[in-house]
């Protein structure tokens, strides 16, 4: 699955605000906020979730301080693909397909 562009910009907020967050409190300086950026947007575009979740994992073992920007991600991520599946049984079950609606929650 591709990441849609509003997932990608709430993760790129999420990472303006801990980056002015951690500036603000001195835990990081200028340079590395700095270079997170450019490393970060160098991981862009995101092919996939899956790329998606890798790039942030390595960007984050990289930049430490930025650990929450990986778990926003995983937090949001699931949030996402729940709403998706919601979605796609509310579909079936609209079309009176109540047996496929159903086998989609056991996945």
């Amino acid at each position: 699955m591709i990441p849609s562009d509003k997932f990608v910009q709430k993760v790129e907020a999420e990472y303006l605000r801990l980056i002015a967050d951690l500036l603000k409190t001195g835990d990081i300086d200028f340079t590395t906020a700095k270079e997170s950026a450019k490393e970060l947007l160098g991981n862009l575009p995101f092919i996939s979730c899956e790329d998606m979740h890798e790039k942030l994992k390595n960007f984050t073992k990289k930049y430490p301080k930025f650990e929450k920007i990986f778990i926003f991600f995983l937090k949001d991520l699931e949030k996402e693909n729940t709403q998706n599946l919601l979605d796609k049984m509310k579909y079936l079950m609209k079309s009176g397909k109540f047996d496929e609606s159903l086998k989609l929650n056991q996945k």
